[in-house]
């Protein structure tokens, strides 16, 4: 019953994705639409080493620790969030897009922050209702505030504006958090969790978002019109993905902190059947995806049934990690996660330097189902041998998953 509300929140995500997609592939310039992406893209890789690292700290202070508050440090916490936005500014530098599309793109990346610290807030007290809510909120701002600005501005002014939504669907968590008083700020106080800036459970995080996410940076230096295809077919196959892996790990983290420590047992792996539905989700994406952007843009992009293939089922890849993944998060096994993610990124990177100047999207859709084979085929085998040793403290959070956001 406990995870229902995260499904809703799941939902309510891939739904918005889903129309955002619709909505910038038709009203945005292909050059300013493989911008966003390349945005997104950074605010995934932001979310993923920063945002996970705070995440985690709030979580396990206020579900473990007895905490009633989200204690942010400015001397520890502050520095890679001011990193983050001018990783965030300087990415739309890179197609040399003007100043206020790199202030707006820094904008959004805030707000991405902002709401990942106050989605920790309801989930480390598991008021997941009041999480859906918060979540919906947010969908409804970002979701609209985009749409006003690409079907209302002139096309010069929409890549901003759309960029700096992300910011204005913070808003209902900065309410939220001032409402609870959930936030306090300290200068270097903090007793209690990791010291470092960026934990374990971040850098694991940042390599699972190269992975997912590093080709389309890549391409966007080699193969911008092309990028545009890529991002919009990628983007909708890894969000009904995304979507049921961040609900599978939302139900099943907390269940796996309880058993570890009550019982010291490791949480259940999928079933045979659970494994049949993987096979039957990546089949029917892999035949529906072509159709499916088509339709979604207006005729705009056409990616073809091999592309869509290999994308679908790296994606089936990158979910059936997940209860290993939980298994080892859960046992407080972060550094063997992170040396398995960090080795498939290392590939899949390297890989696209070498490929993407020859042979572009098609190399960089080959090599995601390579890291993610790598992912999956890491995350079991260290799971399998942790089974056999004792746990250790765990120190995990899964961060959410926003829209449109390529790879977190």
């Amino acid at each position: 019953m406990a995870g229902r509300p995260t499904w809703v929140a799941q939902g309510v995500n891939a739904l918005s994705s889903l129309l955002l997609v619709s909505v910038l592939t038709r009203s945005l310039q292909v050059d300013a639409f493989a911008t966003y992406a390349a945005v997104l893209a950074a605010y995934a890789f932001a979310n993923a080493l920063v945002g996970t690292t705070i995440g985690t700290r709030a979580i396990q202070g206020l579900s473990a620790g007895g905490q009633r508050h989200i204690a942010f440090d400015l001397r520890r916490d502050l520095p890679p969030v001011v990193l983050c936005l001018f990783v965030a500014a300087g990415t739309t530098l890179i197609v040399e897009v003007d100043p206020v599309v790199a202030l707006a793109a820094a904008a959004g990346m805030l707000g991405i922050l902002v709401a990942e610290l106050g989605g920790a807030y309801p989930l480390g007290l598991r008021r997941y209702w009041a999480y859906a809510q918060l979540t919906l909120a947010q969908m409804v701002l970002w979701v609209g505030t985009a749409v006003a600005a690409a079907t209302l501005l002139p096309s010069s002014e929409r890549l901003a504006v759309c960029l700096a939504a992300a910011a204005v669907g913070a808003l209902p968590y900065v309410l939220y958090l001032a409402l609870v008083r959930g936030v306090l700020f300290t200068w270097g106080g903090e007793r209690q969790g990791a010291k470092a800036p960026i934990s374990g459970v971040g850098i694991a995080n940042f390599a699972l978002w190269v992975l997912a996410s590093g080709d389309r940076l890549i391409l966007a230096h080699y193969a911008l019109a092309a990028l545009a295809t890529y991002a919009a077919l990628y983007g909708l196959l890894e969000r009904i993905f995304r979507t049921v892996a961040n609900a599978e790990i939302q139900q099943r983290l907390p269940r796996a902190f309880v058993s570890h420590a009550q019982k010291g047992e490791s949480p259940e792996l999928f079933t045979g059947r659970a494994w049949l539905f993987l096979g039957l989700l990546g089949v029917i994406c892999s035949l529906a995806g072509p159709t499916a952007i088509s339709v979604i843009s207006g005729g705009h992009y056409h990616p073809s049934l091999a592309m869509s293939a290999v994308l679908a089922f790296a994606m089936m890849t990158m979910l059936a990690a997940v209860p290993a993944y939980v298994s080892l998060i859960a046992r407080g096994r972060s550094r063997a996660v992170a040396i398995v993610s960090l080795s498939a990124a290392t590939v899949n990177i390297v890989g696209n330097l070498a490929l993407a100047p020859y042979y572009g999207t098609s190399s960089a859709a080959a090599l995601t189902l390579v890291g993610y084979l790598i992912w999956l085929t890491g995350v079991m085998l260290v799971e399998h041998s942790a089974r056999r040793l004792p746990a250790r403290e765990p120190l995990a959070y899964q961060p959410r998953v926003s829209p449109v956001a390529y790879g977190d």
